[in-house]
């Protein structure tokens, strides 16, 4: 299957594109829409895969120019317009489907083969011909019962073959439908997969001439008619009778080493996108600082678009690594510079609201370790649900001469706000707060880092702190404190939180370290990882670590010495220290907690969990020494 992939943002073309090859699909990339419509008019698709901000020419437009040719190629948008009405103009142009990034890469998968089945170039989700068995769904094939470890080209010839059982393939058709246009090989090469392909068949008990040849002519696949007419209108079967294949488990984690992979390799291009847009926003706000073209109409109207684009790639970058506030906060941008240049009447964004999302999209390119300068504007963010307006004003004049920016959320948290550090909900109406947290954590249920939810009350008894607790905030605090003690008082509940973590993991496994490294760093942990415990004390010299996390069983000396050898020096006795053990037995857990141990947790644990735990037990440390001080 060949497919054309019409998009500008070389970070999600590098990801589709792999993301696609893996699949066994052919794939084209083009990064405008000018340049879509030459390869289209040329090479024949059985899908398109088209962004609507494109160079040139736009998506909505380039399938408007299709249709009107009677080009029924199937097209799926992939944009981050998320309105109706951009769903709308993109349906009404002719695409046959709508996706809006962020996407996971299973779903759009799933569109793919449905479109491509709604044009019977994928007539069913698993296929065979005689005992050949292959599933598009997973790419895996199997030959009575023995699973084909193919290429991605055997695979595509396998696969070409059984979408069109009764055509014989000349080499040059097969090149066409399997290799991209920016890779076109010789003859030979054909042959020489043609060959592999033989073999392995016949490894799995294949006729020699399975794939047969018709001299001068090309290639096909030799089988019974009737087979081949089970096969052309689609046949369900078993699917044990399939090979083992790749599983979604497996493909997640491929997936996920491939994004950290994608991410270090496109990280100075989404620094260069973030500082573009930053420039252009400022060259807005602030246009008598900018050249003479830029203070005309035609100038504002060039920076207009390219700032909206700029959002828009960042939009696609960000949801593609699941950073879910900050693509909602370049959405958020992209709208605005959409409708800049809208008739009066229509409120314009304040210079603060787009600040913010700039320093929201920031905030999440820190998190994924970018070297970034310092930005006024990297002040920690913070809600108030407008639930009592003399409160709210009394927290914005407070706001004004702490380090913190205050943002005002309606009570019907229908917003554009970039992604908050905490949020403050005044509690005095107890249906209206439930509400509202129940929104707030469903908005916040797949964020990286949710905000910290802390109640205002003027009723601190214990059981408004239990009903508190039971809905789902952290803290409640004493409504009645002065608003700069309240804004104060929340800033350091912060404090795990608002610079790195100094985390020291010990464990003699280096690859499980190297893998929980990672995780951690992706949630703004600075990780030291070690698996020679001997040179623990030097290396607590020289990092001087927030949090200790040891193995228990480890050769020569376990994680159980290691503690109570530090708790034995008085510079050591206050270090939060976990275990991460795969020993899960109440003995082993209460050896630790005598040996000096604050939390014992059982492995594997994934990092956005120990993450988590390991906050909350700073969280708590914090207290307990605040409280001692």
């Amino acid at each position: 299957m060949r497919i054309l992939l019409v998009e500008d943002d070389a970070i999600l073309v590098d990801f589709l594109r792999k993301s696609l090859t893996a699949q066994r699909y052919i794939v084209d990339t083009v990064a405008d829409g000018e340049r879509a419509w030459d390869y289209l008019t040329q090479i024949d698709y059985d899908l398109i895969l088209l962004d609507v901000l494109l160079p040139k020419l736009d998506g909505v437009s380039l399938c408007r120019r299709l249709r009107a040719q009677q080009n029924d190629t199937p097209i799926l948008m992939l944009t981050a317009q998320n309105h109706s009405h951009a769903k709308v103009r993109g349906l009404d142009a002719g695409a046959d489907d709508y996706l809006v990034k962020p996407f996971e890469i299973e779903e759009l998968m799933a569109r793919i083969r449905a479109l491509l089945r709604r044009q019977g170039s994928d007539a069913s989700p698993i296929l065979r011909c005689g005992s050949l068995v292959i599933d598009p769904a997973d790419c895996s094939a199997s030959y009575g019962g023995l699973p084909l470890a193919l290429s991605s080209k055997e695979y595509g010839l396998l696969q070409l073959f059984l979408h069109h059982p009764q055509h014989v393939f000349s080499i040059e058709e097969i090149l066409e439908s399997l290799w991209s246009a920016e890779d076109y090989p010789a003859e030979a090469t054909v042959r020489s997969h043609i060959r592999r392909l033989r073999q392995k068949l016949c490894d799995a008990g294949a006729p020699s001439d399975f794939v047969a040849n018709l001299h001068g002519r090309g290639y096909f696949l030799k089988a019974d008619l009737p087979t081949q007419q089970a096969l052309s209108q689609g046949c369900m079967i078993d699917e044990q009778q399939l090979g083992p294949g790749n599983d979604a488990q497996s493909l997640q984690k491929q997936y996920q080493i491939f994004l950290e992979e994608t991410w270090q390799q496109f990280q100075p291009q989404a620094l260069d996108y973030w500082k573009a847009l930053d420039q252009e926003t400022q060259a807005l706000l602030h246009p008598t600082g900018s050249s003479p073209d830029r203070e005309s109409k035609e100038g504002a109207s060039i920076n207009l678009e390219t700032a909206q684009l700029l959002a828009h790639r960042l939009a696609g970058t960000l949801g593609l690594f699941h950073q879910t506030a900050a693509m909602e906060a370049a959405q958020f941008l992209e709208s605005c510079f959409g409708q800049w240049d809208a008739p009066q009447g229509q409120a314009r964004p304040s210079p603060l609201q787009l600040q913010q999302a700039l320093g929201t999209i920031r905030q999440a390119l820190d998190c994924l370790d970018l070297s970034l300068s310092s930005h006024p504007d990297s002040q920690p963010l913070f809600w108030i649900v407008d639930q009592s307006p003399q409160l709210t004003q009394a927290l914005q004049s407070a706001a004004q001469t702490l380090p913190v920016q205050l943002a005002i959320a309606p009570p019907t948290l229908d917003l554009g706000l970039p992604h908050p550090v905490a949020i403050l909900l005044p509690l005095s109406s107890p249906i209206a707060a439930e509400r509202t947290i129940a929104t707030l954590q469903q908005r916040f249920d797949q964020a990286l880092a949710p905000p910290l939810l802390i109640g205002l009350s003027e009723c601190l008894t214990f059981e408004d702190r239990l009903r508190s607790v039971r809905l789902g905030l952290q803290y409640v605090l004493d409504q009645r404190l002065p608003p700069t003690t309240l804004l104060d008082t929340s800033l350091k509940l912060l404090q795990p939180q608002a610079q790195k973590i100094r985390a020291l993991l010990v464990d003699d496994d280096p690859l499980w370290l190297q893998a929980i490294t990672r995780q951690l760093e992706a949630f703004n942990f600075q990780v030291t990882a070690l698996d020679n415990p001997h040179r623990l004390w030097l290396t607590l010299e020289q990092h001087q670590p927030d949090i200790l996390i040891l193995d228990i069983k480890m050769p020569q000396v376990n994680g159980l010495e290691l503690c109570q050898t530090l708790r034995s020096d008085p510079r050591w006795q206050s270090l939060p220290i976990m275990f991460l053990s795969i020993v899960g037995d109440e003995k082993v857990h209460q050896d630790a907690f005598a040996a000096g141990a604050d939390d014992v947790l059982c492995k594997p644990m994934p990092g956005k969990m120990l993450a988590q735990r390991i906050l909350q037990r700073l969280s708590r440390h914090q207290s307990y020494l605040r409280q001692s001080a």
